[in-house]
């Protein structure tokens, strides 16, 4: 079911809006912009209201009743309470750090707070709110929601395409990332939720100050993509996604869990603690004696010490900003990786990258991550960010894909490598030069 001539019509009228608020705000100071989108991102995260836009002046309704007004204007954005529909107080905001006084006047009202779910969330591999968005497959209950969706695009985004550009990929799109006060104001409540909540949700989340517990993120990931997270060795950490700035993608997660990277650590990394009494090995209050390293662990530490990087534990490579974690989260079964094992894990591996906004590098442990991120990048660019040949003379090349260096490199897990010179002083290089990076 496409759009009708009358609908296509309003999607004309809507995108033309919307390319008309992108040329006013183009000519405007960019701290008037970025106070007028910090304010109407906060207004439309915490509070449940329609908006009427007439080009120059934004109205917040509740039930019809304006509440207060914002009037984006080359000196200020100009906010005007309302009582009764008489001016009550008028403010002047001309940078982002002055919307903060406005924000508090806000807190202090009695306005309709926005309510959302915030626990067993479902997102899209690209970070999208699967559970708000009009076109998730789940929720989608018959053919003209993307009709809705099409002409909410068109408002809010300037998007103007058919009903069928809008096809949710089994939630393995890259969804659109915007900021949630960002595009043509004037959108109902109900359109914030359905419309721009889903393309905000992960970018807001992703501020310097939001800690992520990863394993419960994956997880949810893995399960709206048909994986039962039972079945997966995740990493099991917490971590600042801003404070990231190199992810190494070993292979596979080992047979044993016990052996894993983040085996016998707490949430953000740091080793477990078993407190012994010295002479009768009973619990005490006083010692302290760090779990067993794991086999994963000891390959690590001798690699990063090899490469002149001293660290104890995966917290101290955490706190350097550097995340560890394997392109297929299964064990091996068999000598090599069933490509389609490494095919239904891409959707985690993705949004484990898609989480770092400040990402500099990518160490690709192996040929298992090499074919897992050229598969991502072939589908992204329609080329591999790393060509074929072998893993030494490769190597030596810089690659690049979106800006992030991609260093191919050695397996950096296993007994042999420890026996193994020659590749080990490739890997301590490689990581040598990625340390220089950041």
């Amino acid at each position: 079911m496409g759009l009708n001539q009358e609908q296509k019509e309003l999607q004309k009228e809507l995108k033309m809006r919307a390319d008309a608020f992108v040329r006013l705000c183009e000519g405007l100071p960019k701290n008037i912009v970025a106070a007028w989108i910090k304010l109407v991102g906060y207004i439309r995260e915490h509070c449940y209201m329609d908006e009427k836009w007439d080009g120059r002046e934004l109205t917040f309704c509740v039930e019809n009743k304006p509440v207060f007004t914002m009037i984006l204007s080359p000196e200020a954005v100009i906010v005007s309470f309302m009582d009764d529909n008489v001016e009550c107080v008028a403010l002047e905001i001309n940078s982002p750090e002055s919307v903060d006084g406005v924000i508090t006047i806000i807190k202090e009202g009695r306005f309709p707070g926005r309510v959302l779910p915030d626990d067993d969330v479902r997102v899209s591999a690209g970070g999208g709110r699967c559970d708000l968005c009009l076109h998730n497959c789940s929720t989608i209950k018959k053919q003209d929601r993307r009709v809705e969706m099409a002409l909410g695009f068109a408002k809010y985004f300037g998007d103007g395409n058919g009903t069928n550009e809008y096809v949710c990929m089994e939630n393995n799109a890259d969804c659109l990332i915007r900021d949630i006060g960002e595009g043509t104001p004037g959108l109902s409540a109900d359109e914030v939720t359905h419309i721009a909540f889903p393309y905000w949700w992960i970018k807001s989340s992703l501020n310097k100050d939001y800690a992520l517990k990863v394993k419960p993120y994956l997880s949810n990931i893995a399960k709206w993509n048909g994986i039962e997270p039972d079945t997966l060795q995740l990493p099991d950490c917490e971590l600042l996604p801003a404070s990231v700035k190199v992810i190494m993608i070993s292979e596979v997660p080992p047979k044993k869990p016990d052996d894993g990277f983040y085996s016998g650590t707490q949430g953000d990394g740091s080793p477990v603690l078993t407190l012994m009494h010295p002479n009768t090995e009973e619990p005490s209050s006083f010692v302290d004696s760090a779990v067993p390293e794991s086999e994963y662990m000891k390959s690590t530490l001798c690699l990063f010490g090899a490469a002149g990087v001293p660290v104890k534990n995966m917290r101290d490579i955490l706190e350097m900003g550097i995340y560890v974690t394997t392109a297929v989260k299964t064990p091996k079964t068999e000598y090599t990786v069933d490509p389609e094992v490494i095919k239904a894990h891409l959707p985690i591996l993705r949004a484990e990258i898609s989480l770092f906004p400040n990402l500099k590098a990518i160490m690709l442990m192996g040929d298992v991550a090499k074919k897992a991120v050229n598969a991502i990048t072939k589908a992204e660019t329609k080329k591999n960010v790393i060509p074929s040949g072998a893993t030494g003379r490769l190597r030596h090349n810089e690659y690049y894909w979106d800006g992030v260096r991609v260093f191919p490199s050695y397996i950096m897990t296993g007994k042999n490598l420890l026996i193994e010179p020659f590749k080990r002083d490739c890997v301590a290089n490689d990581i040598r030069r990625m340390m220089e990076i950041i």
